[in-house]
């Protein structure tokens, strides 16, 4: 069973905002480092669209090899709120949920810290 209130933030997010709570910080949390990949070989066209297209709007450096299945799970929630003229409260608040999981909102993004990719040349402001 869950535990009441607020979810917990990540250990990365703590050290970077100086752990305010001064409570003791996850020396063993989990570190996933695989990149996600592409979508599931056996789906259709249009849902493999839906997948890129998801995927293309994450932040970069948020989604992960362990985030596959939260990525499927709103695959299949946009095509079927796509696909209907009237969408349930339940599909929205579903797919909500699923897009704040992966920082995919104004107040997800928000709370995020990401690394720099480092893409740009080291040495091109140099003379």
């Amino acid at each position: 069973m869950a535990k009441p209130g607020p979810k917990p933030k990540p250990t990365h997010l703590k050290v970077i905002t100086g752990n305010p709570g001064k409570r003791r910080l996850n020396q063993h949390e989990p570190e996933i480092i695989e990149p996600l990949g592409s979508p599931p070989a056996g789906w259709q066209a249009g849902a493999k669209a839906l997948w890129h297209e998801m995927v293309g709007c994450a932040p970069d450096g948020v989604l992960t090899k362990a985030d596959r299945h939260l990525i499927e799970i709103s695959v299949r929630l946009l095509a079927q709120i796509r696909a209907d003229a009237e969408v349930s409260a339940a599909h929205m608040s579903q797919f909500r949920a699923c897009l704040s999981e992966m920082g995919m909102t104004p107040s997800a993004r928000a709370r995020l810290s990401v690394a720099s990719s480092g893409g740009g040349n080291p040495f091109a402001n140099l003379d």
